[in-house]
């Protein structure tokens, strides 16, 4: 298997949600395996990267502190869920309701012949 490519995102001088919204972003980008290096500054990262990770089906490979910064390693997985917040499988919102008795929101009323 060929090594896994590396690329790097500095989202310094960001703050939250902007670097785990860029990191989301540069993933959708990216294929299964490839990784993603995203150095950052805000102290958020730190509990932010770890939970958009594991609800989007990436790998944290390393988090850390570096000379003032913050790197985190993340390897793309292979069904990634793409954009934070978004669910795949229909829209927004939609519950068990929704999914099984049509679309929500306004219902028209529906017209009978006479």
């Amino acid at each position: 298997m060929p090594p896994a490519i590396i690329h790097q995102l500095d989202v310094t001088g960001t703050f939250c949600p902007l670097p785990i919204l860029l990191a989301a972003r540069e993933m959708l980008r990216l294929t299964a395996g490839d990784r993603l290096e995203v150095i950052g500054d805000d102290p958020g990262i730190l509990e932010d990267m770890p939970v958009w990770c594991q609800r989007a089906g990436h790998r944290l490979l390393d988090i850390s502190e570096q000379q003032g910064k913050i790197v985190s390693l993340i390897e793309k997985g292979a069904a990634s869920l793409g954009t934070p917040g978004r669910r795949r499988g229909g829209p927004r919102g939609a519950g068990a309701a929704g999914a099984a008795g049509g679309p929500r929101g306004k219902r028209r009323p529906v017209k009978r012949g006479s």
